[in-house]
C-alpha cells in the first residue's frame, strides 16, 4: 500500500512545550482531533554490510510497539508538496515467512537480499536478523502521541487523517539526540485530498516553530549522526541531547549537500 503523509518538525529552545501545546488542541479550522491512547515505540532500521538497500532507496524496519513486533519495508519517498510525501509501505506482523515475503518483494524488483536462512530457535529477532545478514544501522525510542482527524462536519465518518506527535530519542553510541517532530498520515482518499489544507493550517496555528521537513526519520538520523562525527552539532544541543533550531540548519544543509 501507498503510505501519503506530510512531516512538520519542531523548531524551538523549549520543545517539549510545543509538544504539550500542540497536544491540547482539540480540532485545528473544520478538523477535529480526537486523541488515542499513546504509543512506546522502538525502532531497528537494518541494511546489509553492502548497504544493499541505503543504495536502492529502501528502508527495511524492525519495530517493537507495546510488545508486539512488525516488520516493515519502505520504498523511495516521491514528493507530492513542500513537506508531504507518498512511498510504498509493507508493514506485517515479524516472524520468519514474513522476512521472506521481504526479501520476495525486494527480488521482484531486483534487489537481493542474503539467502542466509533465519537461524531456526534463536528468541531475538535481531539475532536471528543479523545472523541472516542485516545488521542494525539505527535505533531510535520514540513516544509518539495519536489523534484520529475528523470532519466537524461529517464526525461520524471514519477519519480522514492521523495526526502523530512524535517524541524520539536517537541512539548513537552513548550519546541520545532528542528530536520532535508532528506527521499527518492521511488514511482515505478524503484524507489526501485534505492533508494539504490540515497541514497548512496547522503550521499556520504555531508558523514560528513547526516546519515543513521533507525527510524522513531515518534519513534525518543519517544527518545527525554524521554532522555529530564531525563535531558540528557539539554547540547546537539542548541540556538533554534536544536539537536546537540552528542544529535543523546544519542538517538540512548536510542533507541538500548528500541529495545534489
Amino acid at each position: 500500500m501507498l503510505e501519503i503523509e506530510a512531516t512538520l518538525i519542531i523548531c524551538s529552545e523549549t520543545p517539549q512545550k510545543v509538544v504539550a501545546n500542540v497536544a491540547a488542541l482539540s480540532s485545528a479550522g473544520q478538523y477535529a482531533l480526537q486523541p488515542r491512547p499513546p504509543a512506546s515505540i522502538r525502532d531497528y532500521y537494518l541494511d546489509t554490510t553492502e548497504q544493499i538497500l541505503r543504495q536502492a532507496n529502501f528502508n527495511l524496519r524492525l519495530r517493537e510497539i507495546d510488545q508486539a513486533l512488525w516488520l516493515t519495508l519502505k520504498g523511495p519517498p516521491k514528493r507530492l508538496a513542500e513537506g508531504i510525501s507518498e512511498r510504498l509501505e509493507l508493514e506485517i506482523p515479524w516472524s520468519p515467512d514474513s522476512l521472506a515475503r521481504i526479501k520476495a518483494d525486494l527480488a521482484s524488483r531486483d534487489i537481493m537480499l542474503p539467502t542466509i536462512p533465519l537461524t531456526p530457535g534463536s528468541t531475538s529477532p535481531l539475532v536471528a536478523l543479523a545472523a541472516a545478514g542485516l545488521e542494525t544501522i539505527q535505533q531510535r525510542d520514540n513516544h509518539r502521541q495519536i489523534r484520529n482527524i475528523r470532519d466537524c462536519a461529517i464526525p461520524d465518518n471514519p477519519p480522514l487523517a492521523e495526526l502523530s506527535i512524535d517524541s524520539v530519542v536517537y541512539h548513537f553510541g552513548q550519546r541520545p539526540i532528542r528530536h520532535y517532530e508532528v506527521e499527518i498520515e492521511a488514511k482515505s482518499e478524503a484524507g489526501v485530498t485534505a492533508l494539504p489544507g490540515l497541514t497548512q493550517g496547522l503550521a499556520d496555528q504555531y508558523p514560528s516553530t513547526l516546519r515543513r521537513w521533507g525527510h524522513g526519520k531515518l534519513a534525518t538520523g543519517r544527518a545527525i549522526e554524521a554532522l555529530l562525527e564531525q563535531g558540528q552539532l557539539d554547540s547546537l544541543l539542548g541540556n538533554d541531547g534536544e536539537l536546537m533550531p540552528s542544529a535543523y540548519l546544519e542538517i538540512l544543509d548536510h542533507l541538500q549537500y548528500r541529495m545534489s
